[in-house]
């Protein structure tokens, strides 16, 4: 998986920004203060407000780029070949990446059918006499119900597994060099 930290993202199409330049101006902004930030002090302001994310995306970028042009291992237990030590460092990048919201959804197969099902059953709001928007109350869906819970035990395992991920590589932490 690649990474995808760039902080040069733009939030809206091209055609909102030509249509709204002093957005593009700001955004500029933004992305010229992140990419100061990463060169001055090796992180940016949305590295922290998303560190999960930024986690999730960079270290198994690293790992696998460790296992590409790495040259060293290191020499002892359990890291007595080099193959052993790559093999454990592609064990944690996929570990790791399994926790993202993008595997866990394309884990749960009742994904394409709960968004299919969520925009046939979707009402617009109903606007009151004072102006507030309303929903109309539903009950939930045999398939929503199976959904939910496959969310929630993907969910779990994420947690496990970079508990599981976190706690290897602090065990290690100390060999990951090259």
């Amino acid at each position: 998986m690649k990474s995808n930290n760039s902080v040069w993202t733009w939030s809206y199409s091209k055609r909102y920004y030509l249509t709204h330049p002093w957005s593009w101006f700001k955004q500029l902004g933004r992305n010229i203060r992140a990419a100061y930030m990463r060169a001055r002090y090796g992180w940016c302001y949305s590295d922290v407000w998303d560190w999960d994310v930024w986690f999730m995306n960079t270290i198994p970028a690293m790992f696998r780029h460790l296992v590409k042009y790495g040259q060293a291992y290191p020499g002892h237990e359990p890291f007595n070949t080099f193959e052993e030590w790559h093999e454990w460092l592609t064990k944690m990048a996929n570990q790791i990446e399994s926790c993202t919201e993008k595997s866990q959804t394309k884990n749960n197969e009742f994904y394409e059918e709960y968004m299919h099902h969520l925009l046939e059953r979707w009402e617009p709001p109903i606007k009151d006499e004072n102006g507030m928007l309303h929903y109309k109350g539903r009950e939930r869906t045999e398939l929503e119900e199976k959904y939910f819970k496959r969310c929630n035990e993907l969910s779990d395992k994420a947690c496990a597994d970079i508990k599981d991920a976190c706690n290897q590589i602090g065990e290690h932490f100390f060999s990951i060099w090259d």
